[in-house]
């Protein structure tokens, strides 16, 4: 919701709309220091709701810079972390954890969200087409391409611990992937939301 009010409020020029546009902003910064843990992940401990989220923040992050020619740094910075922590739980084989409210992930569409946010985070256009390529490219991006340094020996192999998100990801070799809830099942204000997946996993072979 708040990010459909910066939307709107981008489009006009008044007080009203400035106002919108200023109390959306300090209510987003407020929601993202609730809603995105300190690992990266989302509350809701749902790849489907945090790729989600992710895609809507890196559009409101572009159209900001655009109509604004502002940086939000705390989004910035929350886009960053979301990022890493979604190539960290994603297998080579394209898999993602399937626990809480998540559905199958076309690889695909993963792909062009990760290349969406990889292009608004090192200023340098990835997309190769539609809303997104255009987004990018209106930003207009005049500094020095940015790098984000990423342990990819990590992201391809290893044991992950997500402690915030409550996951354990393991990668011991490129035939092998588990992933292992302990942790919290849900936010504590969302009990409705719970799943009775404790200490479930998902192991994938090959």
């Amino acid at each position: 919701n708040l990010t459909a009010l910066i939307f709107g409020s981008l489009f006009f020029d008044s007080k009203e709309s400035n106002i919108i546009y200023k109390n959306s902003i300090f209510k987003l910064e407020k929601e993202l220091r609730t809603q995105i843990l300190a690992d990266g992940g989302h509350e809701e401990r749902s790849v489907s709701y945090h790729i989600l989220m992710l895609d809507r923040l890196v559009e409101i992050a572009c159209l900001i810079r655009i109509h604004k020619k502002n940086e939000i740094k705390l989004l910035e910075k929350k886009i960053i972390n979301m990022y890493i922590w979604l190539e960290k739980v994603r297998s080579k084989y394209e898999i993602l954890p399937r626990f809480n409210d998540n559905l199958y992930q076309n690889p695909e569409v993963v792909d062009e969200i990760l290349r969406f946010t990889l292009s608004f985070i090192n200023h340098k256009n990835y997309c190769k087409k539609g809303t997104r390529y255009q987004l990018i490219e209106s930003c207009n991006f005049t500094n020095k391409t940015k790098n984000i340094t990423i342990n990819k020996s990590i992201i391809d192999y290893g044991i992950l611990d997500l402690p915030d998100t409550g996951w354990f990801v393991l990668k011991p070799n490129k035939d092998w992937y588990l992933t292992f809830k302990c942790g919290e099942s849900c936010p504590k204000h969302l009990p409705a939301h719970v799943h009775s997946d404790i200490l479930s996993f998902d192991l994938f072979y090959k």
